[in-house]
């Protein structure tokens, strides 16, 4: 018995030790240093040139909302009714990381602007748009997903190349 001893000890203070520190997932993002994010409107392969640019007026309520990004960074996002409208038959609670912000009737109006890829370990890509409502212009606001037909898929990594709106929350402004 009095082998085991030192070996049970020993293998009880293994665990311990191995259980104290920092989770290894928290020293990985707290070392980690982000690289900006590109531009990407203009590479052909994206076919995002001509969609850039264009004007949409909203048909239905919109809102704007802080919401906080896997680096910590807090963005504001343009999101239709169903992520935040809880009297909807689609609503879709966000999750805590979304904070809803001004909610802004129909006709409100986005201009396309351009086309970031995040370079960090996400690796997403964003629509960034200019939302206009009243005398009020917000600039470098994230597009939701639900706005694109057959863009981003749910994790935002860009899909198409084929750029067509969700045709029951906007319509063009011609120009």
């Amino acid at each position: 018995m009095k082998g085991y001893a030192p070996a049970f000890t020993l293998t009880l203070l293994a665990l311990f030790l191995a259980g104290c520190g920092e989770d290894s997932n928290a020293v990985a993002l707290k070392n980690y240093k982000r690289k900006p994010d590109t531009d990407i409107s203009a590479e052909k392969r994206y076919n995002f040139a001509s969609f850039a640019g264009s004007v949409w007026k909203t048909k239905d309520k919109i809102a704007l909302a802080s919401v906080g990004l896997y680096t910590g960074d807090q963005v504001t996002y343009v999101l239709p009714p169903i992520f935040f409208d809880a009297t909807r038959s689609d609503y879709r609670p966000s999750d805590g990381n979304v904070r809803i912000g001004d909610v802004i009737p129909a006709g409100a109006r986005l201009r396309v602007d351009r086309l970031m890829k995040d370079n960090g370990i996400g690796g997403l890509t964003f629509v960034i748009v200019d939302v206009t409502y009243g005398t009020t212009i917000r600039t470098n606001v994230f597009l939701s997903e639900a706005f694109i037909e057959s863009g981003p898929t749910a994790d935002f990594r860009i899909i198409t190349t084929n750029w067509i709106v969700n045709a029951a929350l906007l319509e063009e402004v011609k120009r």
